[in-house]
């Protein structure tokens, strides 16, 4: 557990470097955009190596696997920044995000709950619904491939199009989703559902930057939306297994129309506050 937690803060620090950097860039948008297509391809080809090490080597193989894969990224050290200019407060004294940076964070951070609580809990979804051993096991690599696809279309196309109005359709189309995974589907139905679920996972993340920034205009908030994600990817699966029992995997499907809701309701709200003032 320490071991873990130590890793953790460094994934952590790692993660704040790079969000860091995206936040300043001229484009943030497409530059998370690109950052969520690299890291997805980047665990597919780590999953697919680990595949074939962990049945020959067992679990200590695929640790040792994942340290070596980090020792690759060394000879990247001396490329880095060693230090990036500060944001600009305006007329703030404090370093923490306004009040509407801070609300569009806590969007962020609901609809991630609802994204990786229902990933977590997707293989039992479609046991319980039917879905054959076989389909499931497809499950991963088709949402894992999707959501390159959908990092891919949101680098080419955020900034083009209005990201509050791309925000509300992926919450409809989630909310449908949900509506499909209850629904005892067919094999080929759910792993089209999960590629379309991977796919608006990434596709939605850079246009939920977007409005952030919009929410914050000095970047402040920006530059937490890494945390903001991994919060509410740990509070999802968390709050899931308090409300899922043996035979009561369903109540997740809830949980996901609930933080949809949330969310949207949030961001909806910024955009009329903007709009009033």
């Amino acid at each position: 557990m320490l071991a873990r937690i130590v890793a953790g803060l460094a994934s952590g620090v790692l993660i704040w470097i790079t969000i860091g950097l995206i936040a300043r860039t001229a484009m943030p948008e497409r530059w998370a955009g690109i950052y969520l297509m690299t890291q997805t391809l980047a665990q597919f080809g780590v999953a697919t190596i680990l595949a074939s090490i962990i049945p020959a080597f067992g679990a200590h193989g695929g640790f040792l696997a994942l340290g070596a894969i980090s020792l690759i990224t060394l000879p990247c050290l001396p490329f880095l920044p060693r230090a990036y200019p500060p944001l600009e407060r305006g007329e703030e004294t404090t370093p923490l995000p306004p009040p509407a940076g801070l609300a569009a964070l806590v969007s962020v951070l609901i609809y991630l709950a609802f994204v990786v609580g229902l990933w977590v809990y997707l293989e039992p979804l479609a046991v319980q619904g039917g879905v054959d051993s076989g389909a499931v096991a497809l499950a991963v690599p088709i949402g894992l491939g999707a959501q390159v696809a959908g990092a891919l279309l949101a680098t080419l196309i955020v900034g083009r199009v209005r990201a509050l109005w791309v925000v509300l359709a992926v919450a409809a189309l989630n909310i449908a989703l949900l509506a499909i995974f209850g629904s005892g589907p067919t094999a080929p139905v759910f792993l089209a559902a999960t590629g379309l679920f991977g796919f608006l996972w990434m596709f939605i993340m850079p246009f939920q930057l977007e409005l952030v920034i919009t929410a914050d205009p000095t970047r402040r908030a920006a530059t937490l939306i890494g945390g903001a994600q991994l919060i509410g990817s740990s509070l999802g699966p968390l709050f899931a297994s308090l409300l899922v029992g043996e035979k009561q995997v369903g109540n997740v499907l809830w949980m996901g129309v609930a933080c949809i809701l949330a969310s949207a309701s949030i961001v909806v709200g910024l955009q009329f506050n903007k709009r009033a003032a």
